[in-house]
């Protein structure tokens, strides 16, 4: 039987195996065309996350007493007040990220989730936490608002004198 006649037992049964398959490979090629057109354009909207600012009021330096630590829930901080001025302790704990607390009737905290101590300065007392709590630097708004910048740490020795 030559190429050109038609088969009987193959007539009127949709597509032969060539013009499926070539149609097969056309619709990949378009696929994959279309897919890399999609990440390209994705490309040009770059992905921004948009944290609030680094910089966080806390109030004047009238409004904590000597020898005072004072939570800040929403920011997750510290303020600790004593005779040589002001420090800021992050309340992030260094191991996973937990809120650390501040353990009644001692100078120190504890993190809840993995038994992590920390002392009075924020220094690691007992693991798993492989570095101490951050300390941040504070500074006097003109409004004498005192301004914490959580983006920016200090040493420990450092104090804020008003």
């Amino acid at each position: 039987m030559d190429r050109n006649e038609k088969n009987p037992h193959t007539e009127g049964k949709g597509l032969r195996r060539r013009e499926f398959l070539v149609t097969l490979g056309w619709s990949a090629l378009f696929a994959s065309m279309a897919s890399t057109a999609a990440w390209m354009v994705r490309f040009l909207f770059p992905n921004v996350l948009f944290e609030g600012s680094s910089m966080v009021k806390i109030g004047r330096p009238d409004d904590y007493s000597p020898g005072s630590v004072t939570y800040m829930e929403e920011n997750r901080l510290f303020v600790l007040r004593d005779d040589k001025g002001f420090r800021i302790l992050s309340a992030v704990c260094t191991h996973l990220g937990c809120t650390v607390n501040k353990d009644a009737g001692s100078n120190s905290y504890s993190c809840p989730c993995h038994g992590s101590k920390f002392d009075g300065n924020g220094r690691v007392a007992r693991g798993p936490a492989p570095k101490p709590l951050q300390m941040f630097d504070i500074t006097l708004a003109p409004s004498g608002h005192m301004v914490v910048d959580t983006k920016k740490t200090v040493p420990r020795s450092q104090y804020f004198t008003v």
